[in-house]
């Protein structure tokens, strides 16, 4: 709430962005540090020039499905601040005007139709 009220909504989702951001990074660092963990071990058992491209085939779709899930959190992220804080993103000109209660986010279709959480 202090930071809405002293910056504004826009630094808000900024600041929303950047901590979820954060924690969704963790698994692909760690799938990055995995990978080539592999590779170096693969590459010491069957010397060098083992290809890297068999590991990079397996660790791109996840990385894919990691970025589409992380996407969607994030859209649903925003439309629960955006509720809490009673804010409505206006695409037409990219600034938060309208009260969510007005035009509501895709989110609030599907909770419950009293407030509640959090």
């Amino acid at each position: 709430h202090q930071l809405s009220g002293y910056f504004g909504p826009q630094a808000l989702h900024y600041f929303v962005f950047l901590r979820q951001y954060g924690k969704m990074l963790t698994f692909p660092a760690l799938l990055g540090i995995g990978t080539l963990a592999l590779h170096a071990l693969a590459e010491s058992l069957q010397g060098p020039g083992v290809s890297f491209t068999a590991f990079s085939q397996v660790s791109t779709p996840i990385v894919l499905v990691w970025a589409t899930i992380f996407v969607e959190q994030w859209k649903n992220s925003l439309c629960m601040t955006r509720r809490k804080f009673g804010l409505h993103l206006d695409a037409a000109r990219a600034e938060l005007l309208v009260p969510a209660a007005q035009v509501g986010c895709a989110a609030a279709n599907h909770g419950s139709s009293g407030g509640g959480g959090g």
